[in-house]
């Protein structure tokens, strides 16, 4: 199996104790996406941990949708047919870049969400990503 580097992030070399690290990858979209940690100590010495797999499932119970689209005033509504907790809601441009990324609560009907930069017209991809949830939809901005 063939990996495609995601991030890499630089190491602390004048650390005396235990860091953690991590990193926060959201654009899982498929059902299943696999990954494979790799470390590369400042000797060089390399370490490959074993591949995890992360399943992404639609949640056919719940229903989610974006209003108004096309959107213009660049604040949109996500209606969610049920109370979903820690969400994380990502916007994407189609070349995959984060623009917007927020933890919210989605509660049952319909919730407001204000994106702290103005999205400019175009075609954007809504990811909607957590414990119950894992759903990706489109939104146009006029």
């Amino acid at each position: 199996m063939d990996f495609i580097p995601i991030a890499q992030i630089q190491a602390n070399e004048n650390a005396n104790q235990t860091i953690d690290y991590q990193y926060v990858y959201n654009n899982l979209g498929n059902p299943q996406s696999y990954f494979q940690l790799a470390q590369v100590d400042m000797d060089g010495t390399q370490h490959e941990w074993d591949i995890i797999t992360i399943s992404c499932e639609e949640n056919q119970e719940i229903t989610l949708n974006v209003f108004p689209n096309p959107i213009k005033s660049g604040i949109f509504k996500v209606y969610s047919s049920s109370e979903l907790k820690n969400v994380r809601i990502g916007v994407f441009s189609l070349e995959g870049k984060l623009l917007y990324e927020s933890e919210v609560t989605l509660n049952q009907g319909y919730n407001e969400i204000i994106p702290d930069q103005k999205l400019k017209s175009g075609t954007y991809l809504i990811s909607i990503v957590g414990d119950r949830i894992c759903e990706k939809l489109k939104g146009i901005v006029r």
